[in-house]
């Protein structure tokens, strides 16, 4: 099974594939998620868990980052994203490049719009200070609601 732990810092999980920019905390796999072909062909992922990582990206690099991540992801896979929500005070830290709110995952907002041909929520929860959201990737490429 190939899990991706996507921006993992020094929390690196067993039986992952830890993912990060920085090079001093000696991740498994050393590349820049926002803008690097991801190294692993179509549909053999199973599982992407990111956990405060997105809020660090730009929204272009978001995009181009959840576009890769559709690409290598198995159907029936999941992605679970943890971010902070636009109202916590840790979301407006100066190494934050971007905000989420429930809107941005709904139907009126832009990782919606932009991904409604291809995701649709499959678990979204708001919790004290953050955000959690998953999708499952469906036997014919769209997720499972």
């Amino acid at each position: 099974m190939t899990s991706l732990n996507l921006g993992c810092g020094n929390a690196k999980m067993d039986d992952f594939i830890n993912i990060d920019f920085d090079e001093k905390v000696k991740p498994d796999l050393n590349i820049n998620l926002g803008n690097s072909v991801l190294p692993y062909s179509d549909e053999s992922v199973d599982y992407v868990y990111s956990n405060h990582f997105f809020e660090h990206i730009t929204r272009e690099e978001t995009n181009f980052l959840l576009k890769e991540l559709y690409r290598v992801l198995k159907k029936g896979s999941c992605i679970e994203i943890c971010v902070p929500h636009y109202l916590n005070p840790v979301a407006y830290q100066n190494a934050h490049k971007q905000r989420f709110s429930e809107q941005y995952f709904r139907g009126n907002g832009l990782f919606f719009y932009t991904y409604k041909m291809s995701f649709r929520r499959y678990k979204f929860s708001i919790i004290p200070c953050n955000i959690y959201f998953s999708l499952i990737k469906k036997h014919d490429g769209e997720y499972i609601e």
